[in-house]
């Protein structure tokens, strides 16, 4: 049975960092509202940007500062960690902090362990990561999986059994994405007027493929000169980002934003949003784009494919295309109609997507495995 309000079951959330992200961003938005549980958050790297905002609400932070690999003082701080909270569940999130939980957090005699899947990781080079998760998941006791496409993914490269990963997608607040503000008057208060503006929101790293954006978006600029493309986001591929764009000639009309606590209103000024991302998880960047009611273009990949249907809430491009994402981007700029009516089927599927949902279902994930096995 789950414990009375005044002595709450307690989880601890494991993760690899906490510098903003959609794994990131989803812990921080989702934990304050699932109120059955009290929530303790360790990072096996810093407290980042978004530390601060969990303390604010009143969980503990933790920050182990190994790196993203294990050292002997995360591990001793680790375990005082657990000794001191005795957690009833561990749940971690993403790569580093998914096999340093399980190995440890067993070790250290936590017996409930359950493990959020967040990407299809399409990439050769995560072939290691199928192999050990092959070898350590027995450690695990359930699995979640923010979509079908991770889980289906996960069922075939690591052979997890389907029956053991639950696919709890991710959400956000719609609230935040409710104005009556005009997109003339957001354009304003960015000093964009009178420009065509083309947004991605994302983490500036290979698999996001930024690349093949700026290439697109430099044939189209020449098109519509005073188009702008606005990214917002950091990571280390900017420098690399910021030299293709001067190499491109395009470097006037792409603003570099950074980390942005502002994206409901600077969504609000983008008339087109462009994700171009080689793989995913499921993107709370588009999910956003769309509850904003943008007209959306997007890779072609799974993940995506169980968010946007082609044509009708967005437009699906294959990845590494940057002609036919140029087509398409042109497309949305000549065809206002067919641009509204993409906005309009983006926004209405959104509501799938809510954050109350998602804290329901995390609900319903938890209770059974904390209630069915006795705290050691």
């Amino acid at each position: 049975m789950l414990k009375t309000m005044s002595n709450k079951p307690k989880i601890l959330h494991l993760i690899t960092g906490l510098d903003l992200g959609g794994a990131e961003q989803m812990m921080v938005e989702t934990l304050p509202k699932i109120k059955n549980f009290t929530h303790i958050v360790c990072s096996l790297t810093s407290k980042g940007s978004l530390g601060e905002k969990l303390e604010k609400e009143g969980i503990k932070v933790f920050c182990l500062n190994s790196g993203k690999y294990f050292s002997l003082s995360s591990v001793v701080l680790f375990r005082k960690i657990i000794k001191s909270e005795k957690p009833d569940l561990l749940a971690t999130r993403l790569i580093h902090a998914d096999f340093y939980g399980r190995i440890f957090g067993r070790l250290f005699g936590i017996k409930n362990i359950v493990c959020s899947l967040e990407s299809v990781l399409d990439q050769p080079k995560y072939g290691k990561i199928f192999f050990l998760e092959r070898i350590t998941g027995f450690l695990v006791k359930k699995y979640s999986a923010v979509s079908q496409a991770v889980k289906n993914t996960y069922v075939l490269k690591a052979s997890i059994d389907p029956k053991k990963i639950t696919v709890i997608p991710n959400g956000i607040d719609l609230t935040k994405f409710q104005t009556n503000i005009s997109k003339t008057e957001t354009k304003n208060i960015y000093g964009w007027s009178d420009k065509f503006i083309i947004g991605y929101a994302a983490k500036m790293r290979p698999e996001r493929n930024h690349k093949t954006l700026l290439s697109a978006f430099a044939d189209f600029n020449k098109k519509i000169p005073g188009s702008l493309l606005i990214l917002a986001g950091d990571g280390p591929e900017k420098e690399n980002l910021i030299t293709q764009a001067k190499n491109l000639n395009i470097y006037d009309s792409v603003k570099f934003l950074g980390n942005r606590s502002d994206v409901p209103q600077l969504l609000r000024a983008f008339d087109l949003f462009v994700s171009p991302s080689s793989y995913e998880g499921m993107s709370v960047a588009i999910l956003e784009a769309m509850a904003c009611g943008l007209p959306i273009i997007a890779s072609d990949i799974e993940p995506n494919r169980e968010i946007i249907e082609n044509n009708k809430s967005g437009l699906l491009v294959p990845p590494f295309d940057k002609n036919i994402l140029f087509e398409k981007m042109l497309y949305v700029y000549n065809s206002p109609k067919e641009a509204l009516k993409l906005a309009s089927g983006a926004k209405i599927k959104s509501s799938e997507y809510s954050l109350e949902n998602t804290v329901i279902n995390l609900e319903k994930f938890y209770t059974p495995i904390i209630c069915q096995t006795p705290k050691s």
